[in-house]
């Protein structure tokens, strides 16, 4: 069967419907009084001979055609040219150019458009051969979850590949979306059709009275309540349809159904959509599907996910068995001997959904959280072509499915999007492979970064804001005391953190680096190191609970510093400061999400400082002078150096101010030539240098260091050049550009 993208079976069209006809022979259109008849053979713009009508509804009729110079067949859609004014003309123009850029695999591709004698709009896109999602709804009724959640990945990636083009969709559902198959007959994608019409036909708004007459641009059963109510409809609103299309998808039937458009709408606007697992019991839907699915269907916009790239990570995270975002945000790891009768309950009943697939034991961050987020009066709708099914009735799995239905294995995409800000879940930015080999990364490490499971960091704010109060007030109860730290335990003593969010990182009397989550043993008179990153940056007061004696090495990532500083102040033990993370190694052109932005009042205090043996500093409001002008500077044996101005004269006058033992160079592009100033500093152990533009000839430079144990290195070199630059410099360690072992907000 060969359909066309543009199959617009409306199942909600007014009084101005304007397309009227008779079987296959033809149709006539009526516009500003005049009448336009198509019919197979008819010629349309000099350009197309019409083979046969594929479809017609509300906004207009379809026809496969064939290009009478190219010879080639394609889809050809004349629309309703009612109410067709320059201004509309002039803005159908532009989104139909817009959709001809987008050259997406999931989006029917569009070769032309025109206007027939002067009335008629057309559009001429793919050929595609196969059938509507809902023409296969009818004969199978719904999907098996595996096959569901692959399809709806690979719609979600084409729809925001729309988005990122400024092109709303604004009718999704299951007649848009061409099933695509293979050549064994085994669905492979669905392909998106109908783009653009409603800013066509339905202009900037409509009133009340249109959207009774039935003028709003949707269909009923997908509709988002603000498309229903006449307001501005962004990519949320297709955020909407999508999760209605993907309900019905799943179950067989939309998530409201109401007797007819009007009660429809209301159900749309005033209630809780049913969990899938009660429409279809048999159909095994897991706790994660239904998650998805509620937060796609949140009546406000701002509640649902904010960008397809969203929901397509949520959606890859169910296929490979994960739990998403909501889930490991709303489940916490049981404290032992403080969980309550009613939390083991609901975990119990949580062990055989997806959550239970990592073999962690979840809990509700508590009972208001779970009362909001999972419904306890779910509504079913009894709808009348969609009777209640029994018990008896076998699950339709991958087992018994017809082969053609076949789930394909899942092949999870790689191309996620690196995000621009690490505590954001809702910030994307893309970071290109040419900006990570430009700072040195290898193959291998840009592959990493491809890879990373950025919803295992993609809390936002106000979740981890709420995240730390709940904890808070989770530890009230105990004999801590105080909330971040524990006193008065001996040899146990050390520092207690959330379970189930990583807070920072430690590293205790030297040993590697690890995630701070519940508790961190810190011996009496222990080294005891904390690293703070970029989700904490608006959490300054993290630090208030800590004595004056408990932290010997603090790496800051904060914006208060005025509060942060008069806090560190009372720190009588600390040795190391350093006002960026060391560890965390952030994307190109990102960089400064995992520093503080210190300023000279802020060097004045730190310069009382007197026991402090190591300094970091980063960013442009600090100058060379200020630098050197610091009464501890002698006294350092460590500085670390971040994206500093001026970075050759501050080498060059070093070596009067300190006998430095060891220093980093960090995001400086420190060059081969700059380097040659390090010869002065003759005391050095240690030279950590990152993202710098260093050659292998720089080898002879670091020979010529008597006193060198250490030299770390990041530096994109062959295994043969490291080779040969480590027989001429033995000290040399080389290490990566990225490491994203420190990038997770979830243990």
């Amino acid at each position: 069967m060969t359909n066309s993208p543009f199959d617009d079976n409306s199942d909600f069209t007014g009084e101005n419907t304007v397309w009227t006809g008779s079987g296959e022979s033809g149709v006539v259109s009526t516009t500003s009084g005049a009448v336009r008849k198509y019919l197979p053979g008819d010629v349309v713009d000099n350009s197309y001979q019409l083979l046969k009508l594929l479809g017609r509804g509300g906004m207009g009729v379809v026809f496969s055609c064939k290009h009478l110079v190219l010879g080639k067949t394609y889809a050809l859609k004349v629309l309703s040219g009612e109410k067709l004014t320059n201004e509309h003309w002039l803005r159908f123009q532009a989104e139909a150019k817009s959709l001809a850029r987008l050259n997406h695999n999931g989006i029917v591709g569009i070769h032309n458009m025109g206007i027939d004698q002067g009335l008629c709009p057309y559009l001429v896109m793919d050929l595609l051969s196969g059938e509507s999602l809902d023409v296969l709804l009818r004969k199978e009724e719904y999907l098996p979850v595996d096959l569901a959640l692959k399809l709806f990945i690979g719609l979600a990636d084409a729809l925001s590949c729309a988005h990122q083009h400024g092109i709303v969709h604004r009718d999704i559902k299951p007649g848009n979306l061409m099933v695509i198959r293979d050549s064994q007959d085994a669905i492979t994608m669905l392909k998106l059709m109908d783009f653009g019409i409603a800013r066509l036909t339905a202009g900037d708004g409509v009133s009340q009275s249109q959207t009774a007459t039935g003028a709003v641009f949707g269909t009923p059963f997908y509709m988002s309540p603000e498309q229903i109510e006449g307001g501005k409809v962004d990519e949320r609103s297709d955020v909407y349809s999508f999760g209605c299309t993907l309900f019905e998808v799943l179950t067989g039937r939309p998530p409201f159904v109401g007797g007819n458009p009007f009660e429809t709408f209301s159900q749309h606007q005033t209630m809780e959509p049913p969990r899938l697992s009660v429409i279809a019991p048999e159909a095994g839907i897991s706790e994660g599907v239904e998650l998805v699915v509620k937060k796609l269907l949140a009546k406000k916009a701002i509640d649902r996910y904010q960008a397809m790239s969203q929901v397509k990570r949520d959606l890859e995270r169910l296929l490979l068995g994960r739990p998403v975002l909501e889930q490991a945000f709303q489940y916490s790891t049981v404290n032992k001997g403080t969980a309550t009768e009613e939390v083991s309950s609901t975990t119990d009943n949580l062990k055989s959904g997806s959550a239970g697939r990592r073999n962690l034991v979840w809990v509700l961050a508590g009972s208001l959280v779970f009362s909001s987020l999972f419904a306890l009066g779910t509504l079913l709708f009894n709808h009348k072509a969609d009777p209640i099914r029994s018990d008896s009735e076998q699950p339709k799995t991958a087992a018994n499915l017809p082969e053609k239905l076949q789930p394909p294995p899942p092949e999870v995409s790689d191309s996620y999007n690196p995000i621009s800000d690490f505590a954001s879940a809702a910030s994307y930015d893309v970071v290109k492979d040419e900006d990570l080999v430009a700072v040195g990364a290898t193959p291998s490490e840009i592959a990493a970064v491809h890879k990373v499971d950025w919803v295992a960091f993609g809390l936002n704010k106000s979740d981890f804001e709420k995240r730390l109060r709940d904890h808070i007030e989770a530890v009230k109860s105990t004999p801590r005391a105080s909330v971040f730290h524990m006193r008065g335990l001996g040899k146990d003593s050390g520092f207690y953190f959330p379970e189930d969010i990583i807070l920072c990182h430690s590293s205790i009397d030297e040993r590697p680096v690890q995630p701070c989550v519940g508790d961190v043993k810190a011996p009496p008179n222990s080294n005891r190191r904390l690293i703070f990153g970029s989700r904490t940056k608006s959490f300054g007061c993290l630090l208030d609970p800590l004595g004056p004696e408990e932290v010997d090495s603090i790496e800051l990532v904060f914006k208060d510093l005025d509060h942060v500083i008069s806090v560190l102040k009372r720190w009588k033990k600390l040795r190391s400061l350093s006002f960026f993370n060391s560890i965390s190694k952030a994307l190109p052109g990102h960089e400064d999400y995992d520093e503080s932005s210190p300023d000279i009042k802020h060097l004045k205090v730190v310069d009382g400082f007197t026991n402090l043996e190591s300094l970091g500093v980063c960013g442009d409001k600090i100058t060379v002078d200020d630098l050197l002008a610091m009464k501890i500077l002698p006294r350092l044996k460590e500085l670390r150096l971040k994206r500093v101005s001026n970075l050759p004269q501050l080498l060059r006058r070093l070596p009067e101010r300190s006998s430095l033992e060891s220093i980093w160079i960090v995001g400086c592009s420190l060059s081969d030539e700059d380097l040659k100033l390090l010869l002065k500093m003759r005391s050095l152990k240690s030279i950590r240098i990152r993202r710098s533009k260093l050659s292998t000839a720089s080898a002879e430079t670091f020979s010529k260091m008597p006193a060198l144990k250490e030299l770390w290195l990041d530096r994109p070199w062959t295994d043969a050049e490291k080779g040969r630059f480590h027989a001429a410099v033995p000290a040399a360690r080389f290490e990566s550009v990225t490491n994203v072992s420190y990038w997770k907000v979830f243990p």
